[in-house]
């Protein structure tokens, strides 16, 4: 099985522009979230599926410099992007990460590459998981016709929501101990202070840390959780689901 994780990435964040390529410990984030990836040990591809707009070319630069092939499509068609990085891999199975998730743990990829096909889903997502560890997984039967039957714009920018909508098999795959409090995405600059610390306080775990790693660091320091920024996040989605809901 050709299993393709697609990192989704660019470099047009209004909160924190230029993000990806920000510093964590004389790191990019982007270097850090690749950092933690590479040991997934189901993954076969790793991809970088970004916009075409012009702003992402020192992006897709540093992405090919750390062995990711790179796939372009419209900012706003995220199910396009997927899409083409699928199709461009020649991938069975297609696990999306985000570009500021720099908590990302190998292990629950790995985890949850096993529960999907074992349990023959076409989709899995761990939205009970803190936010910044977030993974989707889909098919590639189900991108395929996502792709060629999605015609509202914000469903292909929002695709799970299309998702819940259609007759996919599709799972949760929960943890089993959580971290309280926990919101690890980075999205302001408190975000990037913090997790400056956190990637300070892990050296010592080695090059790669796993979620029990994370787990039991917050149990010594719950009031990490505290250090990331309390403003709002997800705020285009969260107004596109209320959208939908009045």
């Amino acid at each position: 099985m050709k299993t393709t994780l697609a990192l989704q990435a660019r470099m047009g964040s209004s909160r924190l522009p230029q993000k990806a390529l920000r510093l964590i410990n004389r790191r990019t984030l982007l270097e850090c979230i690749v950092g933690q990836v590479k040991g997934a040990k189901l993954v076969t591809h790793l991809a970088l599926a970004t916009s075409d707009s012009p702003q992402e070319k020192e992006l897709i630069a540093k992405a090919r410099g750390l062995g990711l092939s790179t796939h372009v499509g419209a900012v706003d068609d995220i199910v396009g992007r997927l899409f083409v990085a699928a199709q461009e891999t020649d991938c069975d199975v297609l696990v999306r990460i985000w570009g500021d998730c720099a908590f990302i743990c190998p292990d629950v990829i790995d985890e949850m590459i096993l529960h999907f096909v074992e349990h023959h889903f076409e989709f899995l997502n761990n939205e009970n998981y803190p936010g910044g560890l977030d993974v989707e997984i889909y098919s590639r039967d189900l991108l395929n016709r996502m792709n060629a039957e999605v015609r509202d714009l914000k469903q292909r920018e929002f695709p799970v929501e299309f998702v819940k909508l259609s007759s996919a098999k599709r799972g949760t795959y929960r943890p089993k101990e959580m971290i309280p409090g926990a919101h690890l995405t980075i999205d302001y600059l408190e975000d990037l202070v913090a997790a400056e610390k956190i990637y300070s306080l892990l050296e010592s775990v080695g090059p790669i840390f796993t979620y029990n790693d994370l787990v039991h660091l917050f149990r010594q320091m719950p009031a990490l959780a505290s250090e990331f920024s309390k403003a709002e996040r997800n705020i285009e989605y969260n107004r596109y689901l209320n959208s939908i809901k009045g």
